[in-house]
């Protein structure tokens, strides 16, 4: 790749970007990190305006040891999945979970077969048992005998 490099003035120009010393590198990395904007704002405001070779890797160098950044920088830390052991059979362990309340005060209640992933869902007017039992009577017994 040929880049074409101009200088005007004492001053030397890659396309439209300044062509920054060594000895002022890290000088220009810190005025565009303060506002502690983060790894991405900052090299985009660097590349915008300035070029010096591994601009990229001062730029995060910086970022990631500033305290003000560490500090207001939140961290995704994402837990593995855990999956379940497969029961033995259908029917034999069922999830069930809420949604709601909405607008018109009832619930949608979700149940899930764990061993075929067959799923339900239905609109109760509460979370009681009172409103569930009927439900969940209905389900298994649209299914027959469940036990092996």
């Amino acid at each position: 790749m040929f880049t074409e490099l101009l200088t005007c003035r004492q001053i030397i120009l890659r396309g439209t970007q300044i062509v920054i010393p060594k000895s002022q590198q890290q000088h220009v990395i810190d005025l565009a990190h303060e506002g502690h904007q983060g790894i991405v704002k900052t090299k985009f405001l660097l590349r915008s305006k300035v070029y010096f070779p591994s601009i990229d890797r001062m730029a995060e160098q910086t970022v990631k040891q500033c305290i003000a950044c560490q500090a207001n920088t939140l961290e995704k830390h994402v837990e593995p999945l855990q999956m379940t052991e497969l029961p033995p059979g259908p029917w034999q362990n069922i999830s069930a979970d809420f949604c709601g309340p909405f607008p018109n005060g009832q619930y949608l209640f979700g149940s899930m077969d764990d061993y075929s992933r067959f799923c339900f869902a239905e609109l109760v007017t509460s979370t009681s048992a009172k409103a569930v039992i009927p439900v969940l009577d209905r389900i298994l017994s649209s299914f027959g005998n469940i036990r092996n």
